[in-house]
């Protein structure tokens, strides 16, 4: 299932990916394999212009020229290292550029040490690993610099990576820093950060998942934010950009100041059950209320944007009405939500994007007619929906629509309707019958693998092709229909695993 949003929580892969490493020398995009304890000194391999070494300490040493290259090649060792096993990584001059998100998932990771010759770090190179505590930079290094641990650039103007691995609850930002990155404090177990007056950036995911921190406390004299009761706001308080998770607040009221909803604002704030939002708030960022302990949502019709992943994972959700001001329903909006039952959408919406409503509890939901574009895996996994019926304007749907929706057993498809995607209604095992209208011209691969209960297809005269596996594990299919001709059918492509539907299909 896809979910693009705002780390959207799932389960991160344990094997080391190129993503993943600074060392992106040991490990390869999408995993490299089960990992085996070791039976050698360690491992050896290449990557690009680089080489590598591991030993069973979890030492990892870089050597080479140039930026870390992507084709790893393990050359000594049994099996692959995993994520934990590194615990240290010393990369030597002659490195130039370390990748984004290098070291992603490796939670045992405590030490970094970075060469002069390095003149580009990623973005958020040094996130996710939860247990530096100290990044260390070459003096003589022209780009970028270490201060207790942390990592900044050379003159400490921008704050890249604190060292979260640190043993303090509190940390004050230096005086002359003046932006902090994307990223920078995420996973850090503090409860209370200051920052100086000379802060004038401040990225919107700079405190990603930092699930301890009660405050965050601005310089009276910084002229680009504030913060009123540990709780972070642009300087004219128009916008909310921060309310800290571990804060004591169970209700929170938004200031009538307040026109945006920050990226990530509430996130993670899970005892926070109560949100009182006034008509005045024109936009939600991606991810605002991410994993909330919000139960329920007054939003106006003054609210003329919602960003992606913007209400992912709040499992206290039940019920929700989008206003008519909003037109287009982002990517994962309501992700994960798995106890919203009831969601009224405005007639003037167009747009239900990938995974808006992927894992809800919805059993039932009225689509308008102004709807053109429902995208992947949009009602995926609903497992309590049972009917649908899809809007004249809507032309096509996306891989994964209704994936899994368990107890779907009725599905009208307009006329009009040219393709059904890939793995469309996979799974949907109390579906008994479809009739697929004569303007369907493509049937996914996959588009109806495992629908155990359907017996009765009737296909369109306007198919022409039907995808690997479309109809297959519909073992008790046997009554299939094309209205076509016998001479029309034969030019209709059908891809193998089909055997079901072609020994029942009678043509017109």
């Amino acid at each position: 299932m896809k979910n693009s949003g705002y780390r959207k929580k799932q389960k991160r892969a344990k094997k080391i990916k190129i993503a993943v490493i600074i060392a992106a020398c040991v490990l390869a995009l999408g995993g490299i394999g089960a990992a085996v304890g070791y039976m050698f000194m360690g491992y050896k391999g290449t990557c690009g212009n680089c080489t590598w070494t591991m030993d069973n300490k979890g030492i990892l040493r870089i050597t080479g020229t140039g930026a870390v290259g992507t084709d790893v090649n393990v050359t000594f060792g049994l099996g692959k290292p995993t994520l934990e096993d590194v615990k240290e990584i010393y990369i030597e001059d002659g490195i130039t550029e370390i990748p984004a998100l290098a070291v992603e998932g490796m939670k045992n990771l405590t030490k970094v040490t970075i060469p002069a010759t390095v003149t580009d770090i990623g973005d958020r190179a040094f996130a996710g690993a939860p247990a530096i505590k100290e990044i260390i930079v070459a003096p003589d290094n022209d780009y970028y610099s270490s201060l207790d641990g942390s990592l900044y650039n050379k003159d400490a103007s921008e704050l890249i990576t604190y060292a979260s691995g640190r043993a303090e609850t509190n940390f004050t930002v230096p005086e002359n820093v003046q932006i902090i990155a994307a990223e920078a404090f995420r996973e850090a177990p503090l409860e209370t950060i200051d920052l100086p007056s000379s802060v004038s950036s401040i990225d919107k995911m700079a405190f990603a998942e930092c699930r301890s921190l009660k405050s965050i406390n601005v310089g009276e004299d910084c002229d680009a934010y504030m913060s009123e009761d540990g709780t972070l706001y642009n300087k004219s308080m128009t916008e909310l950009i921060r309310v800290c998770p571990a804060s004591s607040l169970v209700n929170f009221a938004i200031p009538q100041s307040v026109k945006t909803i920050g990226a990530g604002a509430f996130e993670g704030c899970k005892d926070i059950t109560n949100i009182d939002m006034h008509d005045g708030i024109r936009r939600i960022g991606s991810s605002a209320f991410y994993n909330c302990g919000v139960t329920s949502l007054n939003l106006t019709e003054n609210l003329k944007s919602v960003g992606a992943n913007a209400f992912s994972y709040c499992l206290g959700l039940t019920k929700v009405t989008i206003p008519s001001s909003v037109t287009k329903l982002p990517d994962n909006a309501f992700w994960g939500c798995v106890n919203l039952y009831e969601v009224e959408l405005p007639y003037e919406l167009t747009e239900i994007g990938s995974g808006a409503f992927c894992g809800t509890g919805i059993s039932d939901i009225i689509l308008s007619e102004q709807i053109e574009v429902i995208g992947d895996n949009a009602f995926g996994n609903c497992k309590n929906l049972s009917r649908i019926s899809l809007p004249f304007n809507v032309k096509s749907l996306g891989d994964y629509c209704f994936n899994e929706c368990t107890a779907l057993t009725e599905v009208t498809l307009p006329d009009g309707i040219t393709s059904i995607g890939y793995s469309c209604f996979k799974g949907c095992i109390l579906l008994t019958g479809i009739e697929l209208p004569d303007s369907l011209a493509q049937i996914g691969d996959f588009a109806f693998y495992g629908c155990k209960q359907l017996s009765s297809v009737k296909l369109g005269s306007g198919v022409t092709l039907i995808g690997q596996g479309a109809f297959y594990g519909c073992t008790v299919l046997t009554d299939a229909s094309y209205n076509g001709t016998a001479a029309s059918w034969g030019n209709v492509v059908v891809g193998k695993d089909n055997d079901q539907l072609t020994k029942s299909l009678k043509t017109s």
